[in-house]
């Protein structure tokens, strides 16, 4: 557990001095967001369209059992 937690740190620190552009892939669609792999950096993590708390807010709909996303019109 403590070396994960360490690699997580470390790898927080690196991109937080290095904001960096690359491509992702979406493993999974959640009630609130996405998870991407980076591939080129062999990371995993969530990506959140709406606030932690803020389920159904935001300008995104997610459809969590259907795996997929839209963005919400202006009525």
């Amino acid at each position: 557990m403590t070396s994960r937690a360490s690699v997580e740190l470390h790898t927080l620190i690196y991109f937080k001095k290095r904001p960096t552009d690359t491509e992702a892939g979406i493993v999974k669609i959640r009630n609130n967001g996405f998870i991407v792999f980076v591939p080129k950096y062999g990371i995993e993590g969530p990506v959140y369209l709406t606030c932690r708390v803020e389920k159904g807010g935001g300008e995104w709909d997610v459809y969590e059992q259907d795996q997929r996303l839209e963005r919400r019109t202006e009525a």
